[in-house]
């Protein structure tokens, strides 16, 4: 439970967390705990995080800059080139440019 906790809510990565499992592992080693006990312990905080259900699911939204609409993103072709928000059926159309290209040197 404890890696569970320390990887979805404080954000510690796999690795570290696969660190943290190891060195249980060890303290329960070096204190003559039962054998059974240690070969319990899960060497991946995986094991650990399906193990209680908490697998997390996650979905990807585009967001305008300036009404906030969000827009499913399933690939790069997926939501319009411009915000198609509109706050009333009569009102005008966010019409915001969602893309943005950067050129990276």
């Amino acid at each position: 439970f404890l890696i569970a906790v320390l990887h979805l809510i404080c954000g510690i990565s796999l690795s570290h967390c696969r660190f943290i499992l190891h060195c249980i592992k060890l303290i329960l080693e070096l204190s003559s705990t039962s054998s059974g006990i240690i070969s319990s312990v899960p060497i991946d905080p995986r094991t650990v995080i399906h193990t209680f259900n908490l697998n997390p699911v996650s979905k990807t939204f585009v967001c305008c800059p300036k009404c906030f609409s969000c827009y499913p993103l399933a690939d790069s072709n997926s939501y319009p080139e411009r915000c198609t928000f509109k706050s009333t059926p009569s009102s005008a159309t966010c019409n915001r440019l969602l893309r943005k290209t950067r050129f990276i040197r």
